[in-house]
Formats: structure tokens, C-alpha cells, sequence
């Protein structure tokens, strides 16, 4: 990724603000989760409350026989405001003291109810589900807005799932002042955010096709988004006892906000397919993935709306189960396809560290889990005897995890990683047969396909900087490169200073291509390598720019060591002919005066 598209340093302080604000929210109510899983916890004031009437008083159409009202003379039909309005939308605590104010017989007396104890609402496993698709999600948004959140729509995406963190566990909080922010404002921002933001981004996905080119697309989103946010401001006022009755007699609410989701999921997922079917490969594949995942989270949204419809075939507790599995699953899903198939590719060190931890969390809470299971069903007498048992389940959970998790890493390595590995197992073995090619041009060559297929580049080029002080293009596969460079062409300039590769980008005299990495040798720059642009724009990750850049480092002292090589095999040749042409003087100096000689003899000259 180049300089040009990171994401802003503004918007990076934005969301990790918002992050830890609602991480630390869902972790305060996980603290509290008791009251909705654990029936010695969980409390009630055991009544069942109507529409509220023109002055935001609840009816009370039925009470338990438990219920606290009853011992404060309340039937049905009287009237009820809790202190805190948002009490009636969150789970209680067994004794927990809520102040209402209740209107019977024309009287109106202020009053503190203690809840009483009540069923689980919840599983155990619904919850462990539900909190785990939370967690999973928040996960998934902080590394794609750091990393990946270089457009409106990435950005939209990654609220989109934050606002996932303001759903059902929420309601567990205690109440009070704080509570109240949340449930009247927050939670119906977060829902309009999480429909109509997947639904933006539904539209503006893949970007260089998107349907929100569309001039009636943008402007049925834009009719649509104004109804849904009107209905969320009366929602917001209704919360805040605030929209005057004529409206809420006018609008029912419920139906309206029932209707706009019924329509949002549906055209989300179409807005999907419809691109899906437009597109190929890379692309076509992201989109599928895109709508399995999302697609079940959102559609896991309206389960409540199909069950009632069909008759409730599925008690309270059943469909909280059905739901925790089925957006589990959806995020399980989405972390599947970013690091499996580079939904939104984080780079290689960041997606197997991310992996490894989410299998080793997995596994600790197995651990964890298998332990506590045991130590429920065997029981031992005496402390001592506990304490060898416990010691012994420890040490047994700690050899078994070693053992699984170094299988799950070569797993992890197999599955989800092989195509990088392969990638460069196979460049670097080809570094290890390059010092044994005798053949500069073949060693130049190989090396540059070997380039190619290693990153799937759309070229490579290797630029040599001669005696003459020129840098002539020596191979090339990509397309438009000059066949010299300036030696203050800015590229060679940038590459000087920098010592190391650079984006060709960020040059003010762009080549063709992506990158550019220099040929060091001896201390000073004698070439450079050229790579091209990876298919359908994605970015070069940090360990292939590593690997690139050490793999030209070698082929430029691999060409080196042959020029050199080369030059001895001149330097002994020239040496070689000096000598067989000094043995040739030596014996023609021999031969002329051995002549001489004779030809003093034959003239009778006394030598």
C-alpha cells in the first residue's frame, strides 16, 4: 500500500477512540452477563407492561404471583413509569431496588421494587457464541480500519461492524444515567448505522464497478436514508418521552422500523449479488464471501420477525440459541475469508499472527472449559486430594496444548498460508542455483522470472550502471521503459539517497511499474530492478518486499562475482598471450642472432 492510500492519522485516532469506548462497554456488561444466563442472578419484577399512554405511563396487563407490585396493591390496568425509562428494555439483577412511580385509583405514589428471581433467559452457550461473534468482530473492524480503510466505503464497513457491539449483551449493563445514553441514543444510531451503512457499502463495492455510479441508485439510497433517519430521530424522541402523542398515534413506529430493515437486508444482499454476477476471479470471489458472511449476520437480525410470523414455533431461549450460532458462524466466516482468501489482505506477518492468536484464544477456552467440566463432575474429599487433581488436569492441559497448537500451527501454515509459502520456497530455492549459473544473461533472465512468478507481477526490468556511467536497460518485461536512464533521473536520485526499494509512485519521474530496488555492491549503486504492479491493484506485503529486496541484494552480488570473474578470466587470458608473446620475442631474439652469427662465419668474420 502506498503512502497515498494509508488511512489518515485523523481517522486512525477516531477509531481507536470509538473501539476502546465500546470494548470497555461490552466488557462491563460481560462482567454482568449473570443476570441473563445464571437463574440465581438473573431478576425480574415479574410483570407485563402495554403501549404507553399519552403521558409515557406504561399499563400493566398482567403480574406474577410473585411480583413485587402486588405487594404494593398494583393490579391490571394500573399505570407505571420506571425513574430511569430505558429500565423496561434491560435485564434486571435479584434484589436489585428500581424506583417507579405507580398510578392506581386516581393516586400516584413513588415507590422502590426489589426484583425477584426468574429463569434464565439465556444458555450458557448462547452466550459464550453471542460474546464470542462480538469479540471476533471487533477484532475484524480494528485491523481492517488500520489497515485497510482507504476509502469511504472500507471506513463505512468498519462502523458498520462496531455498531455490531451495541446489540443484545448491552441490555445486561446496570442501570442508571449511563444506561439511559445508551439505550435511548446509541443503540437506535447504532442500528441505523449498521443497516444503512452495509447497505452504502453494499452499493460501493467493488468500487471501480460500483452501482452507486447509478444516478437513480444514489438517489433512491439518499430517499431511503432520509426515511430511515427520520424514523430513528422519532424513535430517539419517543425514548425521551418527547414526540408528542397525535405522532405517535400517527406513526407506529414499531412497523415502520420493521419495514425499513425488511427492506435494507434484502437490498444489501442484492446490491451483492448483482455485482457478484458482474464480476470474475479476485473480485467475484470477494463478493461471495462478502455476502455469506454479512449476509447471515444481518439476516440473523430478522429471525425474531420469521418466528413470530410463523407462529413462534421456537421458544425465547431456542431462537436466542439459533441466533448466537448462526452470527458466530457469520463471523467465523469473515475471519475465514480474511485471512484464507485475502478478503481485505492485512499483509502476511500480521494475518498469521492474527490467526495463531485467534486458535490459541480458542483453544485456552477449551482448556478452560474441559478443566471446569471435569472438576464439576469428580469430586474429591479433602483439600490435599484437590490439589493433586487440580495440579495434575493443569499439567496435563499444558502438555496437550503445546502439542496442539504446534499441530494447528503447521495446519494453519498448510491451509491457510501454502500459497505464500510455496511462492517463496520456490524463489529461494532458485536463489540457492543462482551462484552456479555461469551465464550472466541466462542468471538475468531466470531472475527475472523468477520474479514474476514469485509475486505475480505484471513485469519485471534490471537496469545495469556501466563504466561509461550510464544505467542501460539490460532485460525487460514490462512495457514503455527507456532504454537508458539519466543518472539524475529521480528515481536513481531517490534510490541513492534511500538505499533500499522505493515506489515508483512517489517519484516525481514515474516509470512504468510498482517498485524499484537498488543493486548495492561494493558500497555504491551499480543497477537496479524494476517490478511491476500485482494484479487488480492489491499491495505488495511487507515479508515479499523483504524477500524481493534481500533476493536482489544477491542476484547483484551473483552478477558481480561474474563481472569480477569474468574480468580475471581476461586479466590471466591477456597475462597468457603476454607471455606466449614475450616466449616468442625470447626466441626470435635466439634465432636472429643465431643467424647473425652464421652469417659471420660464412663471411669469414671472426666472431
Amino acid at each position: 500500500m502506498t503512502k497515498a492510500t494509508r488511512p489518515h492519522a485523523s481517522w486512525k485516532a477516531v477509531l481507536i477512540s470509538i473501539w476502546l469506548a465500546i470494548l470497555a462497554l461490552n466488557i462491563w456488561a460481560n462482567l454482568h452477563v449473570g443476570r441473563r444466563v445464571d437463574p440465581q442472578q438473573a431478576g425480574t419484577i415479574a410483570a407485563v407492561f402495554g403501549p404507553p399512554d399519552q403521558l409515557y405511563r406504561l399499563p400493566i396487563l398482567a403480574l406474577g404471583a410473585d411480583s413485587p407490585l402486588l405487594a404494593l396493591g398494583a393490579k391490571p390496568g394500573d399505570r407505571l413509569v420506571f425513574d430511569h425509562a430505558s429500565d423496561v428494555r434491560r435485564d434486571f439483577a435479584v434484589g436489585e431496588s428500581i424506583g417507579v412511580s405507580l398510578f392506581a385509583s386516581g393516586r400516584a405514589a413513588h415507590v422502590e421494587l426489589h426484583t425477584v428471581a426468574r429463569e434464565a433467559r439465556q444458555t450458557v452457550l448462547a452466550a459464550v457464541l453471542e460474546w464470542s461473534g462480538l469479540y471476533i468482530g471487533f477484532t475484524c473492524a480494528i485491523l481492517i480500519g488500520l489497515r485497510r480503510a482507504d476509502s469511504f466505503a472500507m471506513r463505512t464497513l468498519v462502523m458498520v461492524l462496531l455498531s455490531y457491539g451495541f446489540g443484545s449483551q448491552i441490555r445486561v449493563m446496570p442501570g442508571g444515567g449511563l444506561y439511559d445514553v445508551i439505550a435511548s441514543f446509541l443503540m437506535p444510531l447504532a442500528g441505523i448505522v449498521a443497516f444503512l451503512g452495509f447497505l452504502y457499502f453494499s452499493l460501493n463495492f467493488p468500487e471501480d464497478r460500483s452501482l452507486w455510479r447509478s444516478r437513480p441508485v444514489r438517489l433512491a439510497f439518499l430517499v431511503f436514508a432520509g426515511v430511515f433517519a427520520t424514523v430513528i430521530a422519532l424513535h430517539i424522541a419517543n425514548n425521551c418521552a418527547m414526540l408528542p402523542w397525535a405522532l405517535r398515534a400517527l406513526i407506529p413506529l414499531p412497523a415502520w422500523e420493521t419495514a425499513l430493515l425488511n427492506v435494507a437486508v434484502p437490498s444489501s444482499l442484492a446490491a451483492l449479488g448483482y455485482s457478484w454476477s458482474q464480476s470474475a476471479g479476485l473480485t467475484r470471489r470477494k463478493l461471495a464471501w462478502i455476502s455469506i458472511s454479512m449476509g447471515m449476520l444481518f439476516v440473523s437480525f430478522r429471525y425474531r420477525t420469521v418466528n413470530a410470523v410463523l407462529g413462534s414455533p421456537l421458544s425465547d431461549v431456542a431462537l436466542d440459541e439459533v441466533i448466537a450460532i448462526s452470527q458466530a458462524v457469520s463471523m467465523l466466516a469473515l475471519v475465514y475469508a480474511l485471512l484464507r482468501h485475502r478478503l481485505f489482505d492485512f499483509g502476511f506477518a500480521l494475518n498469521r499472527a492474527l490467526l495463531v492468536t485467534v486458535i490459541s484464544g480458542f483453544l485456552l477456552i477449551v482448556f478452560s472449559l474441559t478443566e471446569w467440566g471435569v472438576d464439576k463432575l469428580l469430586h474429591f474429599q479433602g483439600r490435599e486430594k484437590n490439589i493433586v487433581f487440580d495440579a495434575a488436569v493443569a499439567l496435563a492441559i499444558i502438555l496437550c496444548f503445546h502439542r496442539i497448537q504446534h499441530w494447528i500451527s503447521h495446519q494453519i501454515d498448510h491451509v491457510f498460508f501454502h500459497q505464500w509459502y510455496a511462492a517463496a520456497e520456490k524463489l529461494r530455492q532458485f536463489m540457492k542455483r543462482a551462484p552456479h549459473i555461469s551465464d550472466p544473461a541466462q542468471l538475468q533472465a531466470k531472475f527475472i522470472g523468477a520474479i514474476e512468478a514469485y509475486s505475480s507481477a505484471e513485469g519485471a526490468a534490471m537496469f545495469q550502471i556501466d563504466e561509461l556511467a550510464d544505467c542501460k536497460l539490460l532485460l525487460s518485461t514490462l512495457p514503455g521503459l527507456p532504454a537508458v536512464l539519466e543518472l539524475d533521473h529521480e528515481v536513481l536520485i531517490s534510490l541513492r539517497t534511500a538505499r533500499k526499494f522505493v515506489y515508483l509512485g512517489d517519484c516525481g519521474q514515474a516509470l512504468p511499474g510498482e517498485l524499484a530496488f537498488p543493486i548495492i555492491t561494493r558500497g555504491s549503486m551499480s543497477g537496479l530492478v524494476v517490478v511491476g504492479a500485482k494484479p487488480g491493484g492489491q499491495p505488495y506485503r511487507p515479508d515479499e518486499l523483504a524477500l524481493l529486496d534481500s533476493c536482489v541484494g544477491q542476484v547483484g552480488l551473483d552478477l558481480e562475482g561474474l563481472r569480477v570473474a569474468e574480468m580475471q578470466r581476461r586479466a590471466m587470458s591477456s597475462e597468457h598471450k603476454a607471455a606466449h608473446l614475450e616466449q616468442r620475442i625470447c626466441d626470435l631474439e635466439r634465432l636472429c642472432s643465431t643467424q647473425a652469427m652464421a652469417l659471420k662465419l660464412s663471411a669469414g668474420v671472426p666472431t
